[in-house]
Order: structure tokens, then C-alpha cells, then sequence
């Protein structure tokens, strides 16, 4: 499911209403890009309440377009009147909500929206420089570059965790990692250290050497039939 809008150079995002739900017929041909009405969005939003207005809720949108649903479920979450326009759990909030997609200018124009609404309902009082910048960090680390169909084994995602009063918690996930259970932590005990947090998750790193790394399983020792334990067993009886 897909957003509709389109993005100029300034801070603010110009929506750009089709009546098809198409960008273009050869978008529709290449990506099967078909983008969802508002009035669906909030239909489908309604059902899934109140989970989608739970800023510890996780929700990934695979195919996430422009943002449209992200977008919905953001300013539902930040309009919660317990928040108080705190920018921690803001932040909490925006790490939470996923998205994937296969254009990059949908990605970017997605970004662009989520990012408008965290500055339209916080204002410039309570927007700080690492503020700024942990939002940016998360917007980039959450919303990606995927496809699920070929490119799965390459999408990974970051649990943000929070810790502390202003600190995450970093694990990164991919999706086979996921079905076995097994991820990379790193902390940042403050949003400013974001940025580097992420970057130190993504490095490449060798493999882990220590007794606790897995390792293969040694293929047992094969035993004449007649040895095993049971036909002894028998054995004894005759």
C-alpha cells in the first residue's frame, strides 16, 4: 500500500491528489505502484485500534509509497494529550513505525512527511540540534530501500529500545535472524550518540571466535546395528 504526494526542494510537502491512486501508468507496469485513498487509510487505521495509537507498538508497512499510512498512524500517536509534546517519546514514537519500498523517491517524499509532522506539532521550542539529528537518524534507518520478494536476505531492521531517560538500545535484526533469534546490540545512552550507534551496528565485523559462537556439529560416529544398545539388550534375554 502506498502514500500519495509529491515532495518540492523546501521542508514542506505539497500532496498531490489523484483520483486513480497512480502516479503513472509505467510505474503501475514496473512496480505494480497502486497508492491509497485517505479515506481507506483511516478506515483500515480504525481497525486496528487502539494498538496503532501505542507508541511502544511496532508496525512494519512493506510497500510503504509515500508514507500514507505511517503518516495517519504518526499523527495519531503524537496527538496523544499524555505526551505532552515530550520530544523523547516523540522520538520513540517515529522508531516504531517502519516502512519499505522499492522507489526511492517515495522513500524520500515518506520521510519528508513523517518529519513535517513531528515539526508542525512539537514547534521550534522544543525542536534541539540533537533532537534534529536522532530524528533524521531514525527516519533514514527505518524507512529503506527493500524487496521483500528478491532482496529479502539484504533488508535488515533496527529495535529501538529505549533506556534511561533520553538513551536506546540498538538490535539489529534481518529477517532470517529473526526467525532463529539472534541480533547485534549496541547502546547509546543519549539521542545525540544516534548517528554514531547506528553506524557502529551496521559495520562489518568478523565472526565471533569465542566459546559461545555457534559451531558446526560434528557428525556422529556410526556403529554396526548389531552394537547399538537395544540388540544388546535382546541379546541378554536369548
Amino acid at each position: 500500500m502506498a502514500g500519495s504526494s509529491t515532495t518540492n526542494k523546501s521542508t514542506s510537502v505539497k500532496r498531490a491528489k489523484t483520483k486513480t491512486g497512480i502516479k503513472s501508468r509505467a510505474r503501475v507496469r514496473e512496480h505494480g505502484e497502486v497508492f491509497t485513498e485517505q479515506r481507506e487509510v483511516k478506515a483500515m487505521c480504525n481497525l486496528c485500534e487502539p494498538d496503532l495509537s501505542d507508541i511502544t507498538k511496532k508496525v512494519l508497512e512493506p510497500g510503504c509509497g509515500t508514507g500514507n499510512f505511517l503518516v495517519e498512524i504518526l499523527e495519531r500517536r503524537i496527538r496523544n494529550k499524555k505526551h505532552k509534546k515530550d520530544p523523547y517519546k516523540i522520538l520513540i514514537a517515529v522508531s516504531n513505525l517502519y516502512g519499505i519500498d522499492i522507489a526511492l523517491d517515495n522513500l524520500e517524499e515518506a520521510r519528508t512527511r513523517l518529519r513535517n509532522i513531528v515539526f508542525d506539532y512539537l514547534g521550534s521550542s522544543h525542536v534541539s540540534g540533537d533532537f534534529l539529528l536522532a530524528l533524521d537518524t531514525i527516519l533514514k534507518t527505518n524507512i529503506i530501500y527493500g524487496d521483500l520478494l528478491n532482496g529479502r536476505k539484504d533488508i535488515f531492521l533496527v529495535n529501538w529500545i529505549p533506556i534511561g531517560e533520553a538513551g536506546f538500545e540498538l538490535e539489529k535484526w534481518s529477517f532470517a535472524e529473526i526467525e532463529q533469534g539472534r541480533k547485534r546490540v549496541v547502546k547509546a545512552e543519549a539521542v545525540s550518540r544516534l548517528p554514531e550507534a547506528v553506524q557502529s551496528l551496521f559495520e562489518k565485523k568478523p565472526p565471533d571466535k569465542s566459546s559461545s559462537a555457534r559451531k558446526p556439529r560434528q557428525k556422529p560416529k556410526e556403529e554396526p546395528v548389531e552394537q547399538l544398545p537395544i540388540f544388546k539388550l535382546l541379546g541378554d534375554n536369548k
